[in-house]
């Protein structure tokens, strides 16, 4: 038997709906509506359009991650990883974007984005 990785993808599709939880978590694959693929396209376009904002707001350099993240990639000091990917045992978490925080701290501290599409916007979201 695989061993199953629990990700980002399967725990969110639970949390909206639990049958497509459940279908996910057990590796079932459906097709997407237009629907689907526009809500889809609209998200990467705000994430895109989000991500540069903050580059350009704070002067960062952009470090694109392809591949999950160790100890030793998060230790190196880069400012602003994008699409990070954290792996432990069997769980997978996925960032958008991590920005590093200056300070005097003995760990590596970082702010961690996830961007999500909202129907409104909440005054303590703004």
């Amino acid at each position: 038997m695989i061993p199953f990785l629990m990700d980002d993808n399967v725990f969110f599709s639970y949390l909206f709906c639990k049958y497509k939880g459940y279908l996910k978590f057990k590796g079932e694959k459906g097709e997407l509506s237009e629907y689907g693929i526009l809500k889809t396209n609209l998200l990467q376009d705000y994430k895109n359009a989000v991500i540069s904002t903050i580059i350009c707001r704070d002067k960062l350099s952009l470090v694109p991650q392809n591949s999950p993240l160790t100890i030793s990639d998060l230790k190196r000091g880069d400012p602003f990883i994008v699409n990070a990917t954290i792996k432990y045992e069997s769980i997978i978490c996925r960032f958008d974007a991590l920005k590093r925080l200056d300070g005097n701290l003995p760990w590596v501290h970082f702010t961690m984005y996830r961007l999500f599409l909202a129907k409104t916007i909440s005054s303590g979201a703004k």
